[in-house]
């Protein structure tokens, strides 16, 4: 499946489905300022990283996706330890006592 980008408004990621809504198919050449933009795997993540897509960037008149990688905030390690002890929750699994805490701040 591709992914296009108007470069002139910045709508982006937009699909084949949206392009065609505007009157294009498939195959033709693209409509005036959009582009094709070339899928990138995200970065590999170690512990406690994250990240977020940023605009296309065009680099020898490729457009590719681009990826920043940070490390989790204090509130998304709580919220992936809450799941993970939902998870055991409902699996009956015993709790240690640091996640039996979490769940009472």
């Amino acid at each position: 499946m591709a992914i296009y980008m108007n470069t002139s408004t910045g709508e982006y990621p937009r699909h084949d489905g949206d392009l065609e809504l505007l009157g294009w198919s498939v195959g033709e050449p693209l409509p005036t300022n959009w582009v094709e933009v070339e899928y990138v795997d995200p970065p590999k993540l170690g512990d406690n990283e994250t990240y977020t897509q940023l605009d296309p960037i065009e680099i020898d008149g490729v457009w590719k996706m681009q990826w920043q990688k940070r490390a989790l905030t204090a509130d998304e390690k709580r919220e992936i330890d809450l799941r993970y002890i939902k998870i055991k929750v409902a699996d009956n699994q015993a709790l240690t006592e640091a996640e039996a805490a979490l769940l009472v701040l």
